[in-house]
């Protein structure tokens, strides 16, 4: 009776870690966050200084908050959460804040 028990438990638990870590991974790829945020920091690539924000919104779409005049687009990256924009007192991209630009 007691193996059975032990056995019972076991399984609970390897079927809780499975489904914690499928969880896990889930959201690290495949959520919507997830997706958007690939987007955004492929879509980054496409900004320079000087666009208009106009320019910006067609290539990156509504930034997902604005923050002091700053445009910022969540990447679901730890190390990087957001790509940030700010531009001049005509509209137009002074300067990009994001994983893409930080590499160069």
């Amino acid at each position: 009776m007691h193996i059975k028990k032990t056995k019972t438990l076991f399984l609970i638990i390897a079927l809780f870690v499975f489904i914690l870590g499928g969880y896990t991974i889930y959201d690290a790829l495949w959520s919507s966050q997830a997706i958007n945020g690939g987007r955004n920091i492929y879509n980054s690539k496409e900004i320079k200084t000087g666009i208009s924000k106009e320019n910006v919104i067609k290539i990156m779409g509504k930034p997902d908050s604005i923050i002091n005049g700053r445009f910022c687009y969540l990447t679901n990256n730890d190390s990087y959460p957001y790509i940030e924009l700010s531009f001049d007192s005509i509209g137009k991209v002074l300067e990009i804040y994001s994983p893409n630009k930080n590499k160069e």
